[in-house]
């Protein structure tokens, strides 16, 4: 290939300026030196090696810059102007700015003949990536011979890169994490720690230093996790009140006006204003920073039938804090705690149990509601433990609660079908354009006045910093707890449960106030009629047990042994 630009002979008379066909020539060049800065630019950008550069600076190895020609630095830039100006607005600047830093390097006096302008810019571009990524090493060479390594120690590397990196990482949870560019980032693998360690320096690592064994990158995660900042939580969002011992990858909003947060909540489809109210607690709720464990759980449900949008509604309450997890019905509590302990998951702040049948009766759920706390076994670390700051949703067609569940839910009730609307549509287009003006009206919201709750429920400081902050507050909590009641399936079984017993007791010619030792015999013959599906004495105990102690069998006790063996104590 042909250079563009020839260095002449010194015999040569020197030309007194650029000619027309060098400028078209400097065109043509700096068009492809261009396009290629575009590329490698934007690849520093990201922090990543650059190898098409060296092959490209190669390529045009013969289009040289050559400071003879007698062009001024005003030639050069009007020169290039077109070509500046047909490149996309958003990259322009980024462009232009390289261009010029080139440019400025490349006077004629410290350019020799034969450095090409591409040269200039692959220095400049290596410069700016120096001072974005400095060199961390597990090694440090002599500074007497220039030559010779030896391996440094683990403590003096690790200070290195928090001093390099503003004192990250750090631990949540036991896990390593750092923030990325859209959400935190857990460095629990080795390969993920290498990777980030990458995007913060240019990484030269040896396995070995002069024959003996380096510091390792796993070594060096262990060193960074000992000596690292410990948070009991860490968070894309904010809470209100923020949560002591959290971390906060973003700054807190200032509170807004309210109006994001109206035209929010006018997008549901309550079946009352209360249900309205109702439904604003559970939006508020996963930002509320409470204690752990503080938090009822939402149950929605329907008196119109199917198809009303009990599912869309879970979504729209979960979507202004990052989604949900989903949860199976009859999931066990040892599978849905190894998802919660992943990396990551600490994100999610609701767990929805979609469109539940049957009876809910868990003790799983119910346990997991109200812990303080979520235990279990987590990849890679063993025994691990999370705060419990989770809301739970849960949709129904037929509301059917435990007493324990039913004492820890709020039940909303969901309005008619609207066909007309494309809900999920008009959920996305609102939260697309007023995601942190919602963030700010709910702040806003939660530290509002505080209205009078009535008697302190089971979830006394959320219906005091949640609930509270609506006007009809009182209210609210007596619906809260008629709801519970109706929906409280082991106070109607239990009841019927004591009926057919009592009428066992008759045929057997018991007198009213006989009380005594029912056997599992004579139990599975009494409660034949409200259970005809009873198929053993297993079956009946693991129905049956939840139910004494409770409601109309609150008097009555189980039996595990003595001469009856099992059976029930019955007082009337």
């Amino acid at each position: 290939m042909k250079p563009l630009f020839l260095v002449p002979e010194p015999e040569q008379e020197r030309p007194k300026g650029p000619t027309e066909a060098d400028r078209s020539a400097l065109l043509a060049h700096a068009a492809q030196v261009w396009q290629q800065a575009l590329a490698d630019v934007a690849a520093l950008e990201r922090g990543e090696r650059n190898p098409g550069l060296y092959r490209y600076t190669a390529r045009l190895g013969g289009y040289t810059y050559a400071p003879w020609l007698a062009w001024t630095q005003a030639d050069i830039r009007a020169a290039l102007a077109p070509v500046i100006r047909s490149w996309d607005a958003d990259k322009l600047e980024l462009c232009e700015a390289t261009i010029e830093r080139a440019l400025d390097a490349a006077e004629p006096a410290e350019l020799p003949p034969g450095i090409g302008l591409f040269d200039v810019l692959k220095r400049e571009a290596d410069k700016a990536a120096a001072a974005r990524r400095p060199i961390l090493r597990n090694f440090e060479i002599d500074p007497v011979d220039g030559k010779s390594k030896r391996a440094r120690g683990l403590p003096d590397i690790a200070a290195e890169v928090r001093e390099k990196t503003g004192d990250w990482p750090r631990l949540c949870n036991s896990s390593l994490f750092a923030p990325g560019a859209d959400r935190l980032h857990y460095l629990t693998k080795e390969a993920t720690f290498s990777a980030w360690l990458q995007s913060q320096f240019d990484l030269q690592w040896s396995t070995t230093v002069n024959g003996l064994k380096a510091p390792s990158l796993s070594e060096l995660r262990e060193a960074l996790g000992s000596t690292a900042e410990r948070y009991e939580g860490a968070s894309d969002l904010p809470h209100e009140p923020p949560i002591p011992g959290f971390y906060y990858s973003a700054p807190v909003p200032l509170p807004g006006t309210g109006e994001a947060l109206g035209a929010f909540m006018r997008l549901f489809n309550p079946d009352s204003g209360l249900d309205r109210d109702l439904l604003l607690t559970a939006l508020l709720t996963p930002l509320w920073g409470g204690a752990p464990g503080t938090r009822p759980a939402f149950v929605l449900t329907s008196c119109h039938g199917k198809g009303v949008g009990k599912t869309a509604t879970a979504w729209a309450l979960s979507e202004p804090w990052g989604g949900y997890i989903s949860m199976r019905q009859r999931e066990s509590s040892r599978d849905l705690t190894d998802r919660l302990l992943t990396d990551g998951a600490d994100r999610y702040r609701i767990i929805y149990i979609d469109n539940a049948k049957g009876r809910l009766d868990s003790g799983n759920i119910e346990g997991l509601i109200t812990a303080p706390a979520i235990n279990g076994r987590k990849m890679y670390l063993g025994d691990a433990r999370r705060p419990n700051y989770l809301t739970w949703l849960l949709s129904a067609n037929d509301t059917s609660l435990s007493s324990d569940l039913a004492s820890r839910a709020v039940v909303i009730e969901i309005g008619p079908r609207q066909h007309e609307r494309d809900f999920f549509a008009e959920v996305r287009a609102f939260l697309d354009a007023n995601a942190a003006a919602l963030l700010a009206d709910c702040i806003a919201a939660l530290r509002g006045p505080r209205y009078d709750c009535g008697p302190p429920g089971r979830f006394g400081s959320w219906q005091r910093e949640v609930l509270g902050i609506l006007p009809r507050a009182a209210e609210l909590a007596s619906l809260i707890t008629q709801r519970a009641g109706e929906a409280d399936d082991d106070a109607a079984e239990g009841a019927e449960l004591a009926s057919a017993i009592a009428s066992y007791l008759a045929m057997t010619q018991k007198p009213a106030d006989w009380e005594g030792v029912i056997t599992t015999g004579e139990l599975m013959t009494a409660l034949a009629g409200p259970w005809p599906d009873l198929r053993s004495p297993r079956d009946l105990w693991g129905r049956l047990g939840s139910l004494v102690g409770s409601g109309e069998l609150a008097k009555c006790s189980r039996v595990t042994g003595g001469r009856h063996g099992r059976g029930l104590y019955w007082r009337p």
